[in-house]
């Protein structure tokens, strides 16, 4: 710790990560090797300033290119529900941007640097009080959002079992996923085949994994069809994906049914 505070010029704080990722919200616990001994932080993503404690919260700045990818994919008269939002890497600067944003976490602690974050960033966001997705979401189906994002890799998809009884109009839903380092096919049946087991509901089956450059393909796609899409490998048998897609309400089925 010594040596990395005497050779980087610009690190203030020495922390060694403990164990694994093992709570609801994500956290990890440090050990601090050397300097300051307070792990807040203050960085800077999309023209946003971000502050919160890294023991708190969960934050990986190895995603910074693609919640920038995801945003610009969004419409300006967008209403977005940021179902499992964080410290906001993706409401803050949506919401600076003009598009509408309602913003809800499970961890308290996320939703107070988000209120902050928001001031910080002079950002008109509707933030709700602590609260499950799947409550969040059936709270707000008069707010009429027309995208979710679920940013919770590791449970994400299990919390899209709302749509089976949603109530809503039908939101284009990106949704993060954690699966294994498969061949392209494989990977992208998996992740269709559990968005479909969550949402109770058949969906269009996917033509081809894209890319991780691909978000605009895959938004276009997502608007009558479905697209997975590879993010980033977190460890040799461990990917990321986004899965994006149009919901199914119960509305849409009581037509069809």
């Amino acid at each position: 710790g010594e040596v990395l505070l005497d050779k980087v010029a610009n690190v203030r704080t020495v922390v060694n990560k403990v164990g694994e990722i093992a709570t609801e919200f994500r956290t990890y616990e440090l050990e601090v090797l050397g300097g300051d001994p307070s792990t807040r932080v203050e960085l800077r993503e999309q023209d946003c300033v971000f502050r919160f404690d890294v023991r708190d919260v969960y934050w990986n700045s190895r995603l910074q290119s693609e919640h920038a990818r995801l945003s610009a994919t969004i419409p300006r008269d967008a209403r977005v529900a940021d179902c499992t939002c964080g410290v906001g890497p993706f409401s803050i600067p949506l919401s600076k941007r003009g598009v509408a944003c309602y913003a809800n976490d499970l961890n308290p602690k996320a939703i107070d640097f988000l209120r902050e974050n928001a001031r910080l960033n002079k950002c008109t966001l509707q933030i709700s009080e602590p609260s499950c997705a799947r409550s969040f979401l059936r709270q707000i189906t008069e707010w009429r959002p027309t995208h979710c994002i679920y940013n919770l890799p590791a449970t994400g998809i299990e919390l899209l079992d709302v749509f089976r009884d949603y109530d809503g109009a039908a939101p284009i839903v990106h949704c993060y996923c954690f699966g294994k380092s498969r061949n392209d096919t494989d990977a992208m049946s998996d992740v269709h085949a559990r968005c479909v087991n969550a949402v109770g509901a058949s969906l269009p089956t996917p033509d081809k994994l894209l890319p991780s450059p691909a978000a605009r393909d895959a938004a276009t796609i997502a608007e009558n069809g479905f697209a997975v899409r590879w993010v980033r490998n977190v460890s040799p048998n461990k990917d990321m994906y986004c899965a994006s897609f149009r919901a199914p309400s119960s509305r849409k089925r009581a037509r069809t049914e």
